[in-house]
């Protein structure tokens, strides 16, 4: 039996579900009316409305009540993207050599970055550049403004509506909007793969209640982008398999992704090697020609990594006409300069995307024993969901292939963003956890499909909740 006739037989099985649960004992498919059908199927749409309402609510709320007690600016570079927001919204594009905007400096200094030392600069001056992140060059410019687009339309809307201060927090919410986008796509998702609804809704639940995602999603930054960008790229890597979706839309998603943020290549590399094992799975390979991809499944990966390349391409052309200084003097990047390469650089990398929501510091909001519990359960927790779900998973499935795709992104990715780092600047940048936050919308979906028995269920919807209680607990005390 091919891994396709697989997926088939899993997939009847999952509507067959569906249909019962909508019309099995007790409805009147068989014996009764149009309206009664009509009355389940509404019923049962009614019931799944709920749970992903509900864990929409819940988790923007969480991070609601983060940006309102969250007043310093998180050492993840905010400061480098409000200041692009305030030069998209004084009509300027932001290049290599462009300098903090004055509203930016005193966003700074009167905010001050959490945990850092105290610049030594009033709020409302003087200021000097030369003593900010940084030497006080925005080094944001090498990103796309697309994601900026979202924080400075909120903040002229809370303009026009005369909200008072800096707008920091009006551009915090803005985050608020992507994680919806997600938790739709991410839905969609989990129904894809026969996730049950309310487990799904927990899932969402716990990664909401994960310290690193709810400082990411309650600050201005554009790694808000990695969790829609990975769990769209997923679905529409999952729906081109079965034959349910064009390669132009798979393409197109890949594009998007990549120009909303470079490191979204990440899950792009992902997506190429699950349909390369797809293809392995279908074949069963015996001998070295067989292993090569046939056309539908090269074709895929051709146009995916060409069209990776020419978006990333695109963005450094249009960067170089930016440019009001050579990017190698920014101060920021000549600390990374690495006059030759160091092998050691490779090994210290290879665990960087194992762990993707390990905090890389916990803000002051958010210390204490609760949070750092939250923190191990829900980044060791996804780890072991994802290898859980894998091996259960029945071969020759997606599922299997998904999980193979994410290894080997997560073992070889870092190593080669370190690799062309190098070869394309001589520098070297430590490769960060949140580098591959969107590969967590696929391990996540793996390890769901493994929680099917009803005490797993009720086991796991308790450790959400308390995940997401503590999480609240921390922050108003």
């Amino acid at each position: 039996m091919t891994s396709t006739e697989i997926d088939g037989r899993a997939e009847a099985g999952h509507q067959h579900d569906v249909l019962a649960e909508e019309t099995g004992p007790g409805s009147t498919t068989s014996t009764g009316s149009h309206a009664a059908r009509t009355g389940g199927r509404f019923l049962a749409r009614a019931r799944n409305s709920i749970a992903w309402w509900g864990a929409l609510v819940v988790t923007s709320a969480l991070f609601v009540l983060h940006i309102a007690i969250y007043n310093p600016l998180s050492p993840v570079d905010e400061i480098q993207h409000i200041d692009y927001v305030l030069h998209l919204l004084d009509g300027n594009a932001v290049g290599a050599g462009d300098t903090f905007t004055e509203e930016g400096q005193d966003i700074l200094a009167c905010r001050w970055i959490d945990t850092a030392a105290p610049l030594g600069m009033p709020c409302g001056g003087p200021y000097d550049l030369s003593r900010m992140p940084g030497g006080g060059y925005d080094t944001a410019y090498i990103h796309a403004p697309f994601y900026y687009v979202t924080p400075a339309v909120a903040a002229l809307a809370g303009s026009a509506l005369g909200v008072d201060g800096d707008l920091v927090n009006v551009m915090r919410f803005s985050s608020v909007l992507w994680w919806a986008l997600f938790v739709g796509i991410a839905w969609r998702l989990f129904r894809e793969l026969g996730v049950h609804k309310w487990v799904g809704a927990a899932g969402i639940l716990v990664l909401a209640a994960s310290p690193v995602i709810l400082q990411t999603f309650t600050i201005v930054n554009n790694d808000v982008t990695a969790l829609p960008a990975g769990a769209a790229l997923t679905l529409a890597a999952l729906r081109w398999d079965r034959g349910l979706l064009g390669l132009r839309w798979l393409v197109l998603i890949a594009a998007v992704a990549v120009a909303i943020k470079s490191t979204n290549v990440t899950m792009v590399i992902a997506v190429a090697l699950f349909v390369l094992a797809r293809h392995w799975q279908g074949t069963n390979p015996r001998s070295w020609r067989e292993w090569l991809p046939s056309r539908r499944p090269l074709l895929a990966i051709v146009a995916l990594g060409v069209t990776s390349a020419v978006v990333g391409l695109a963005w450094t052309v249009v960067q170089a006409q930016l440019q009001t200084m050579d990017p190698l003097l920014v101060p920021q990047n000549q600390s990374f300069f690495a006059p030759s390469f160091e092998p050691m650089w490779l090994i210290s990398s290879m665990d960087a995307f194992f762990t993707p929501i390990n905090p890389e510091f916990y803000d002051t909001t958010l210390t204490g024993d609760t949070a750092r519990l939250v923190a191990v359960l829900t980044d060791y927790g996804l780890i072991t969901l994802t290898i859980l779900g894998a091996v259960m998973a029945a071969r020759g499935s997606q599922v299997r292939a998904l999980a193979f795709a994410l290894g080997g992104t997560a073992l070889f990715v870092p190593m080669l963003l370190i690799i062309v780092n190098y070869e394309a600047v001589n520098i070297f940048v430590l490769i960060t956890s949140r580098y591959g936050l969107s590969l967590v919308p696929a391990a996540l979906a793996i390890g769901l499909t493994m929680i099917r028995p009803k005490p797993a269920r009720v086991a796991f919807a308790a450790v959400a909740v308390a995940s997401a209680a503590g999480m609240a607990h921390t922050m108003l005390t």
